[in-house]
């Protein structure tokens, strides 16, 4: 179903009270295509915190302090400008939530105030929704025949911050990613961007390629490989790495 303005609850930015904005605040083009305001982190940022609420970012702006923003893109955090200074027209969706995984659950997703799944603004965030990138996870650990403990799965730290295995990129506490191993071993953490960049890389030759056949017969749909072998080349911004900040 597609969502209609009034159902998103569309607020202009330039009318917005921007100094309240939560973490996961989603904003809408005038074109139709979703952002995630995922936080801002300072050059001073306190080393035990990943980052602050986009409404700090504003009330730093106004008092001339130097202001970094995070955007969440297909999956990757990454270094992005300030949203007022756009001429895309961006409004907030007021009635639109991102949900990351807390307690027992690790579901993420981006929903409005029903509790329905926004398809396109999850796609748009994470790359894929939980069910879809399930559904590859379970295809390359059968490809790959990794099973057991080492069987692939979505999960998140509660208490820690981490880094990608892979690339080296921040998984902050509370954040999603995927685990191949026990907590202390490597490949334990890899960020949802590491994931599809190592994927992509091995079928980027799509139908032609045998890796690809074989995960489509282990239960992978061929429309969620094509889009995983698109994911890397529309991530053009600095990924957020704290380590070397």
């Amino acid at each position: 179903m597609t969502n209609t303005d009034d159902d998103l609850g569309l607020i202009s930015l330039d009318k917005a009270n921007t100094e309240s904005l939560e973490k996961g605040t989603i904003l809408r083009s005038e074109y139709g295509s979703f952002e995630c305001m995922y936080g801002f982190r300072p050059r001073d940022m306190e080393a035990d915190i990943f980052c602050y609420s986009p409404s700090v970012g504003f009330r730093s702006q106004r008092q001339g302090k130097y202001w970094c923003f995070i955007k969440l893109e297909f999956g990757a955090l990454v270094w992005t400008y300030n949203p007022t200074d756009t001429l895309l027209g961006l409004s907030i969706a007021s009635n639109l939530y991102t949900l990351l995984p807390r307690g027992p659950n690790n579901y993420y997703g981006i929903h409005d105030k029903n509790r329905n799944l926004n398809k396109q603004a999850t796609i748009s965030a994470f790359g894929f929704t939980f069910e879809e990138l399930s559904e590859i996870i379970q295809a390359y650990c059968k490809t790959f025949e990794i099973y057991r403990y080492q069987e692939g799965r979505i999960t998140f730290s509660k208490t820690n911050d981490n880094q990608c295995d892979l690339t080296g990129n921040t998984i902050p506490q509370g954040f999603p990613y995927i685990t191949f191993a026990p907590s202390d071993c490597l490949w334990s953490h890899i960020s949802f961007i590491g994931f599809y960049s190592h994927l992509s890389l091995l079928i980027k030759n799509g139908n032609e390629s045998a890796l690809y056949q074989i995960m489509i017969d282990n239960g992978c749909p061929e429309e969620l490989l094509k889009r995983v072998i698109e994911i890397p080349s529309q991530v053009s911004a600095n990924r957020v790495c704290v380590s070397s900040y």
